[in-house]
């Protein structure tokens, strides 16, 4: 499960309106669904109410602002220093009228039966820009599932050559690789959730946010930026790079083109300096692919079975690799000429 930092310097969320009528309505685009929402999120960028919205965010009441009794806890993150000794941060309970997100800086996003209304019951003082966080994240990738779009932990970008995805576990490279063909021409489909969706017999990968969550390393190493960005929360020191104005964002899903499992590797401690591509078997490339779905934690059985034909099709469309390269940006240069050699020799 991901941890989600806070911060406290943005706007505040201190309770929800009394009446309906004073609630406050804000429009945004979120993996190319549209959200309609009484909490502002900040991280996004809000657009007139032009369409019928795919999702509504609300503002809870007391009948969901906790799990009852009688719910199972599928998912939590502990604190094993001294400020909470060993007590959960972060929870996902599971009962028979929804699943429920807790963040315990943040609040409780409650999600029903029917995955469309939201509701949110804050934490006092919860920042804004941490409820966009834990929102976009845990919440809503959980909802795009139920939607029928599932979503892989990857960042991606699109190329002549479709959309190209980078898997991989935590400091393995997703964002910098991508960040690496930003630099090069290519455009940004999304940085660490990837929704798919099936139309016409084909897989797409569809659109995620505006913006990248880097290491400053990354920032000055991939994209040879000289910017000290702003760290993503006080407390996270990944840094955010809006892409506005600096690269090119995709507005629409593109047809998935390739798909790289990322196993970076320590060169000293190998003794080597080789960057390779292998080709998985179907079953391997499913197997890779169901290891990085979002938040499968809590997933239901049913709802991890219902990946599965999906998965089989990104596949069959755009065969899995496995690229094992080195760490340190002294190699950039042969790694993606390994990489580049590939999707020519695929296409």
């Amino acid at each position: 499960m991901t941890a989600i930092a806070s911060a406290h310097g943005a706007s505040t969320v201190l309770a929800a309106p009394a009446r309906a009528s004073e609630q406050a309505r804000h429009s945004y685009r979120l993996y190319h669904l549209m959200v309609e929402s009484q909490v502002p999120l900040p991280l996004l960028v809000e657009e007139p109410h032009t369409a019928v919205p795919d999702v509504i965010l609300r503002f809870g009441n007391s009948a969901y602002a906790a799990p009852p009794a009688g719910s199972r806890l599928v998912a939590g993150l502990p604190c094993d220093g001294p400020c909470h000794n060993g007590r959960y941060v972060t929870t996902v309970h599971r009962g028979d009228e929804g699943v429920w997100f807790w963040h315990e800086t943040v609040g409780t996003f409650f999600v029903g039966h029917d995955p469309r209304v939201i509701h949110f019951s804050p934490e006092p003082h919860a920042s804004a820009r941490a409820i966009a966080l834990t929102f976009v994240g845990q919440v809503a990738t959980f909802v795009l599932h139920r939607l029928g779009y599932p979503s892989l932990h990857a960042s991606a970008v699109v190329t002549p050559r479709g959309a190209v995805a980078f898997l991989g576990h935590p400091g393995h490279g997703k964002s910098t690789m991508a960040a690496h063909f930003l630099r090069r021409g290519a455009t940004l489909l999304t940085d660490d959730v990837l929704p798919l969706r099936l139309l016409e017999g084909a897989v797409q990968g569809c659109p995620g946010l505006p913006f990248m969550k880097v290491w400053q390393s990354s920032v000055e190493g991939a994209l040879g930026l000289p910017d000290h960005l702003p760290t993503l929360t006080e407390k996270y020191e990944k840094r955010q790079l809006a892409v506005a104005g600096r690269y090119d964002f995709a507005s629409d899903p593109s047809a998935m083109g390739a798909v790289y499992v990322l196993n970076r590797y320590d060169p000293v401690r190998a003794g080597s300096a080789t960057t390779t591509v292998r080709r998985l078997t179907r079953q391997q490339g499913i197997t890779a692919l169901l290891e990085h779905a979002s938040n499968r934690a809590f997933l239901s059985p049913v709802e991890n079975a219902a990946l599965l034909p999906l998965l089989a099709r990104v596949t069959a469309q755009s065969p899995v690799r496995l690229l094992t390269y080195p760490s340190g940006f002294q190699h950039t240069t042969a790694v993606l000429e390994a990489l580049h050699a590939d999707l020519e020799q695929a296409a």
